[in-house]
């Protein structure tokens, strides 16, 4: 696929090489997807070292982003806390915090009007209210409420 080893402990450096060689072999800027940004240090809030190794780690990895700029189309990350712009992202200064931005309130989710539109042959006989209530009510902006797409 690529030319670089991905196997090593030099994770940032690998990131960065692994952005450069997709984006030298498809000629278009990548996009780079991160969920759960968070987890390494949520998983470890108990233990404040080992946080505090994750936080770090995670500083470095995330900071290859801002080298990375000219290659990238966007990045999307998701958490479950809002670190900012302080700390964790202290080497990137182009974030833009989408929260509770009305223009993005559907994008994790599905609007009513999408599973009619999009999956209404598949939902023949389904009862909406039954499914509202198990997987509606995704509301970050107060305005439009989505589904989740996930099943519990």
């Amino acid at each position: 696929m690529f030319t670089s080893s991905i196997c090593s402990f030099d994770i940032p450096g690998k990131f960065g090489t692994l952005i450069g060689e997709a984006v030298a072999k498809y000629g278009i800027r990548a996009v780079v997807l991160v969920d759960e940004y968070d987890k390494p240090i949520l998983d470890n809030i108990d233990n404040p070292n080992i946080a505090a190794e994750m936080r770090e780690g995670l500083k470095n990895l995330y900071s290859v982003l801002k080298g990375q700029d000219a290659n990238l189309q966007f990045v999307f990350m998701t958490g479950v806390t809002k670190f900012s712009k302080v700390s964790l992202f202290s080497g990137i200064n182009q974030l833009t915090d989408i929260t509770i931005d009305t223009q993005y309130s559907s994008i994790c989710g599905y609007t009513e009007t999408d599973l009619r539109e999009s999956f209404g042959d598949h939902l023949e006989g389904v009862d909406f209210d039954q499914v509202r209530h198990w997987y509606n009510g995704y509301n970050w902006t107060g305005s439009q409420t989505v589904y989740n797409p996930f099943s519990q």
